[in-house]
């Protein structure tokens, strides 16, 4: 994303929602939540800020690894 250009809406709420569930009702943090996805806390935090929005699959992933983290 060039200088100046603003993310879309949509992956910046997606963001938001993530780090919301993450941190205020999982309570875990990024290294965790990385961990589960096999994927760098890096990754994690760029979803966050809605850099940008994982693909399908690994939506499916983050759904099944959020559903069991609080258990």
């Amino acid at each position: 994303m060039g200088k100046g250009q603003s993310r879309p809406e949509k992956d910046v709420v997606f963001g938001l929602f993530l780090r919301w569930l993450r941190k205020e009702k999982l309570k875990i943090n990024l290294g965790e939540l990385a961990e589960k996805l096999k994927v760098d806390r890096s990754t994690i935090s760029a979803w966050e800020i809605g850099q940008y929005v994982p693909s399908g699959r690994k939506l499916i992933e983050i759904g099944n690894a959020l559903a069991t983290a609080g258990h």
